[in-house]
């Protein structure tokens, strides 16, 4: 499919990306990382996230704070202990490196024990402790993320839903799909009797569907679309019209959509 055809091309590129910038030198990690921002940036539901998880961040006062406080030993960042704020802090600092408003060299000496004294191996050393655990990390939010919005783009009536057939939804909706049955058995608002047997037995499939633990709604959907169509515009003192919108307002409670 096309849709799997560009997901495939965006993971490729971006590990493509990735380990550019990985390999950088010192001089130049800002190029790569304005590279790898450039091309997430240029990707809507990819920019869309991670604007997301960059909002309401305050990095300027964040940065000021580390370095202070600190208790003995080595010096370590302190990021937030939520996960997707975590991530966006490490997005907005490695975005202020891209743009030239902090320095990696130092960051490496400082916070990564044993960089070495050489600038390259420093920026090379938080590149492979920060940069990259985090490109990890954003990929897989990238991909949940996609997977959630694809969830959603699936009609709600295409879904498949589990069924407790202990709550009170589920007893109502039994109870108004066996009195549509009833009223279909006794009805006089069909001229063809064989119509109304197969109405009748679409509403006993139905009931049939709902008797087990996982139902598709669309199935659902389909069996009651024909009696919807028939006496949905018909005068509320229908007694097929009232049975029909009991059982439409009971599934609706019971699988949170029908049509």
């Amino acid at each position: 499919m096309v849709i799997e055809k560009h997901i495939s091309n965006f993971h490729a590129t971006y590990e493509e990306l990735t380990d550019e910038v990985r390999l950088a030198m010192h001089a130049f990690v800002p190029l790569r990382l304005q590279e790898w921002f450039a091309y997430l940036d240029g990707e809507p539901g990819a920019a869309k996230a991670i604007a997301k998880l960059q909002s309401s961040q305050d990095f300027s006062h964040w940065f000021s704070m580390q370095g202070r406080n600190q208790k003995p030993g080595v010096p370590t960042l302190e990021w937030p202990t939520e996960n997707d704020q975590r991530l966006g802090m490490q997005l907005l600092l490695f975005r202020s490196i891209a743009g030239g408003k902090v320095d990696i060299g130092p960051l490496g000496k400082m916070y990564v024990p044993g960089s070495g004294r050489n600038i390259n191996d420093s920026s090379k050393a938080f590149v492979d402790q920060v940069f990259r655990p985090m490109s990890r990390e954003l990929i897989r939010y990238l991909r949940r993320v996609g997977d959630e919005k694809t969830e959603e783009s699936v009609p709600a009536a295409d879904r498949v839903v589990p069924l407790d057939h202990n709550s009170a939804s589920y007893k109502e909706a039994i109870e108004a799909v066996e009195h549509l049955e009833r009223v279909l058995t006794e009805a006089n608002d069909f001229a063809d009797v064989d119509v109304r047997e197969q109405r009748l037995a679409e509403v006993k499939a139905i009931r049939g569907l709902l008797s087990v633990f996982l139902v598709r709604v669309q199935a659902i959907a389909i069996l009651l679309k024909p009696l919807v169509i028939q006496f949905g515009a018909k005068l509320r003192d229908s007694l097929m019209a009232i049975a029909v919108g009991a059982v439409i307002a009971a599934l609706t409670a019971l699988l949170a959509h029908v049509f």
